[in-house]
């Protein structure tokens, strides 16, 4: 049987993905600032304002670190964001019960910004799914008990 990750498990992957967005956009940001000192100082030598262009580059960052990650997220790991390898569950599709295609994971982690509303949602439901999981219809299951369900499948 496979079982829905419950609602700690659910808290504890948003906490750790936020984590990751916060370090994606710290070293975008720091290496943006590093480009604008050397672009500042050997590059460029007659001093202009660059305000903007480091306005540019913190608002760029922030973008990076919580809109870009968050959609990307679930694609560089075989199960799923490091937030998922950490907690060994991992996404699958709902009629499949194999890995969701690349299209359904993007759309799926588009709605990322809204994850505090999913977490309510989660909360309140018998099944612990969100309501990403339940427009894009995915699980999110602990990886353990999924590899036992099919240990036992097959015997």
């Amino acid at each position: 049987m496979i079982r829905n990750c419950d609602f700690r498990d659910r808290l504890n992957l948003y906490q750790i993905d936020f984590f990751c967005c916060l370090v994606v956009a710290m070293v975008s940001f720091i290496s943006f600032c590093v480009y604008v000192g050397v672009y500042d100082i050997i590059i460029k030598p007659e001093k202009e304002k660059t305000e903007w262009l480091f306005n540019l580059l913190f608002y760029g960052s922030l973008l990076i670190g919580f809109w870009i990650y968050p959609i990307f997220k679930d694609l560089v790991f075989e199960n799923g964001s490091l937030a998922k390898k950490i907690k060994k569950v991992k996404i699958i599709d709902e009629k499949t019960l194999e890995k969701p295609s690349v299209k359904k994971l993007i759309l799926r982690n588009i709605l990322y910004p809204l994850y505090p509303i999913n977490l309510i949602f989660c909360k309140k439901r018998m099944d612990n799914r969100t309501l990403a999981d339940i427009i894009f219809k995915t699980r999110v299951i602990y990886l353990e008990e999924n590899k036992k369900a099919k240990e036992f499948n097959c015997e």
